[in-house]
């Protein structure tokens, strides 16, 4: 491949040769012209964005040790220790009133799934052209949440909340070396903007004969809003006209710049050479100098030369070179020094400190840990406490069970202090709730009062590393809680991220089980489940096809633990550290509870980085960015795109952090209206406008409160910006308490359930009083909607 030869034209008259002297004399003079075709330039630079994922080894179901012990029940009674598992605070006992959400994921089938990105794509870092300009760079662009275009062979209807465009596939490179590497990114990345492919571009890559390629997502990755041109490679190559000899001239003089010749920049670029065995390096080196005007340095023993030149140059012809190619760059990705770092398996697999080389200043973020307590003395949580309160009596700084400090310094453990481990969120700063009693329950009262606390408090995020039995199927085993509903509604309407853990199966009906627990089952939190090292989605894990919203490490979790506890086993050296706890942690502790502290770090990092993100930003972006776990990734039961096991995918740090600096998922600024009555966002006035956002899996209902006088009338109208996705409209008369009350369907006072997003109805008022309108996503997927009340 180091010749220019003459490429046969391709087509139905490939095989034909020429039955005259004179298209021979043609077809000869078309051969020396591509020789002559080889002079290029070298390349721009630019840094490429390193998304590179260590796919966990396949293999089957692993064997799990034992977790935590901490199951707690609604009745507040801490259920009996198991001898195998525990991990997750676990609610039981009888209901206390109605589902707030009746669409449960058992009565629904999914229309589509969606195909989720890894995120972690590799940029081409150079596009080799011939016509002296480099060929437009693909769309990085990060859509928003609502652009939900769909390309061929991409998933159904699903959430889409928003795409990453990699820049195109890597340049195909002639000789046997491969094409060059990806740079590593130091840094957060700036995704270019949209618009910047433009017609002259176009019409570039049509004479140079590039063809663009449809952009059709792979398996796990999420389907692009748009995508720019693509780099050439082999295959992309194909001239304008059809004209054979265009095509054979462009190929080959392709072929000579990917494995001779580079394209030049602006101003000085540095270039390795690389040697053929037996090359004479004193010749090689005179060539290049008379060619370039540099001196080349030599790397012996390494076969291998390096020069600078600022023009274009050719070594075409030159014995002994056996390539030329850009000298490129590596960036470190920062790595804490802290003792006990290396077994940290999940601080790598999430990558949390991925995106720097060195940490950033964090602006400083209130996390409240509403759990057993915390050691705050513990000297990984030095100067990390900014509040504590206990809600059952005796003092928040005694954690007797250790799960609040395992879970605590899994959050904001000191970084590069010089001892144990490294906590995942150095921007956060903790307010301590307790919230477990002496019989090892957790009261709802004391869990609402907790929360409210913590909101009073300035928290930024919430971490509920515990949960009740939810049965849909069965109302008495059904532990869903009013109270408990009304505290995170409070939470979210102040701005307050909630993550809570899906719940463990220990004692539920079945393992594993289908329903995530509560609080993760209610609107607005962010219900997270566990997998393993090899990518698995462990038997204690809860399943959920409308709650279980991510996945994150929940096996073999190394973190603090209250050094009173440890003590207890004076011949263990790691005193302070899970490793000298009781055996259900000293051999790896595992449970969602332990998995869901992760996602509330993550949640810090970007709060810590863009402070005036909304909650549902925030959960967006991580859900966006999340790497869909299925059986290429080590998830055998786990289906592509969104499924019952691990939600959206793996909890992915660096991607939700790439995905700042590109166009943010919408705000909903009526959040949290997700009920009639005092839920209800009140709109005052008589032509109204709202745009807001509805989510089949975090937020079907949006409820609106409107004041009519007698005889008043009305308008109403929906439009969605997704013609694909089903709005419905509905109208509650003002005795209406729940809209999710069976028995107050009667009061519905009108209804729109058109195909499509597009509704409306007019009504009049028969007295004077406030009235609801609803609006609901009926269909799996994600929506921005325009709401239009105009009145009388």
């Amino acid at each position: 491949m180091g010749q220019a030869l003459p490429v046969s034209p391709l087509g139905a008259d490939r095989g034909r040769r020429p039955d005259d002297p004179v298209q021979a004399r043609r077809a000869r003079a078309r051969s020396r012209r591509v020789g002559r075709a080889h002079t290029v330039r070298p390349p721009p630079r630019r840094h490429a964005r390193d998304h590179g994922w260590s796919d966990v080894s396949a293999g089957g179901p692993s064997s799990h040790g034992t977790r935590a012990p901490l199951d707690l029940g609604l009745d507040r009674r801490l259920a009996p220790r198991p001898s195998a598992r525990s991990g997750s605070l676990r609610l039981s006992g009888r209901a206390l009133g109605p589902r707030a959400r009746p669409a449960d994921a058992d009565a629904l089938e999914l229309e589509g799934r969606r195909q989720l990105a890894h995120r972690r794509s590799t940029p081409a870092l150079y596009g080799w052209s011939v016509c002296r300009r480099r060929a437009s760079d693909g769309d990085d662009a990060v859509s928003d949440r609502g652009e939900r275009r769909r390309e061929p062979g991409t998933a159904g209807p699903g959430r889409l909340t928003g795409s990453v465009g990699a820049t195109g596939p890597r340049p195909h490179v002639a000789v046997g070396d491969g094409p060059a590497e990806a740079l590593r990114s130091g840094g957060l990345d700036r995704a270019p903007q949209r618009n910047r492919v433009d017609a002259r571009r176009e019409h570039r890559r049509r004479r140079c004969g590039l063809v663009s390629r449809p952009g059709q997502a792979r398996p796990g990755q999420l389907p692009r809003a748009g995508r720019g041109h693509e780099r050439p490679r082999r295959g992309d190559l194909a001239a304008a006209d059809g004209d054979g000899v265009r095509r054979a001239v462009v190929l080959a003089a392709f072929f000579a710049a990917a494995w001779l010749g580079l394209p030049g920049t602006a101003g000085a670029a540095r270039f390795a050479v690389g040697l053929s065995t037996g090359a004479n390096r004193q010749s090689v080196e005179k060539a290049i100098e008379a060619r370039t005007g540099a001196r080349a340095r030599d790397l012996s023993p390494i076969p291998a030369l390096v020069v600078t030149s600022s023009h274009p140059f050719s070594l075409r012809g030159v014995p002994g070179v056996r390539y030329v190619e850009p000298v490129i760059s590596r960036h470190l990705a920062y790595t804490p020094t802290d003792p006990l770092v290396a077994r940290q398996w999940y601080l790598a697999q999430s990558r949390f400190y991925e995106p720097w080389v060195t940490l950033p200043k964090f602006e400083q973020v209130p996390v409240a840990i509403i759990d057993s307590g915390v050691d705050t003395t513990h000297p990984e949580l030095a100067e990390k406490v900014i509040g504590k309160e206990s809600f059952v009596g005796g003092s928040p700084s005694v954690d007797k069970l250790g799960h609040g400090t395992f879970v605590a310094g899994i959050i904001a453990a000191g970084v590069d202090n010089g001892i144990g481990i490294a906590g995942l969120a150095p921007s956060a700063q903790l307010l301590v709730a307790k919230v477990v009693n002496a019989s090892h329950s957790i009261p709802v009262d004391a869990e609402a009062a907790a929360i409210r606390w913590a909101v009073d408090q300035g928290a930024r995020v919430i971490n509920l590393s515990f949960g009740g039995i939810r049965d849909p199927l069965d109302p008495d085993r059904d532990t869903y809680s009013r109270l408990e509903a009304d505290a995170i509604s409070y939470a979210v309407t102040n701005g307050v991220v909630v993550v809570a853990a899906v719940g463990n199966s220990d004692f539920a009906p079945a393992a594993p089980w289908s329903f995530a627990s509560y609080p993760a089952a209610l609107p607005h939190v962010l219900g997270v489940s566990a997998y393993d090292e090899k990518g698995n989605v462990p038997k204690f894990s809860n399943r959920d096809r409308i709650y279980n919203d991510i996945a994150a490490p929940g096996v073999d979790i190394l973190s603090i633990f209250p050094r009173q506890l440890t003590a207890r086993y004076p011949s263990c050296s790691e005193q302070g550290y899970s490793t000298c706890g009781p055996d259900e942690y000293r051999t790896g502790a595992q449970g969602t509870s332990f998995s869901a502290p992760q996602v509330s770090a993550a949640a810090a990092v970007l709060l810590s980085l863009r402070p005036k993100l909304k909650p549902e930003q925030v959960t967006a972006l991580l859900e966006r960015s999340a790497g869909d776990l299925d059986p290429k990734s080590g998830c055998f039961s786990c289906a592509e795109g969104r499924d019952p096991l691990s939600g959206w995918g793996a909890l992915d740090v660096a991607t939700a952090i790439s995905e700042l600096g590109g166009r943010l998922p919408a705000r909903d600024h009526y959040e949290a209206n997700d009920d009639a009555g005092r839920h209800a966002y009140e709109l005052v006035g008589a032509d109204l406008r709202v745009k807001a956002t509805v989510d089949y899996w975090d937020d079907q209902d949006d409820v609106y409160a409107i004041r009519l006088r007698k005889g008043q009338s009305m308008y109403v109208g929906l439009t969605g910006e997704d013609p694909g996705v089903d709005l419905d409209l509905a109208l509650w008369l003002p005795q209406t308490l729940s809209i999710y009350d069976v028995r107050t369907t009667r009061l519905r006072a009108r209804a729109s359930a058109r195909p499509g997003g597009r509704q409306y109805f007019s009504f009049r008022a028969h007295r004077t009083a406030r009235y609801f309108v609803q609006v609901r996503i009926s269909t799996p997927g994600w929506a921005r909607y325009r709401l239009a009340i105009v009145k009388s």
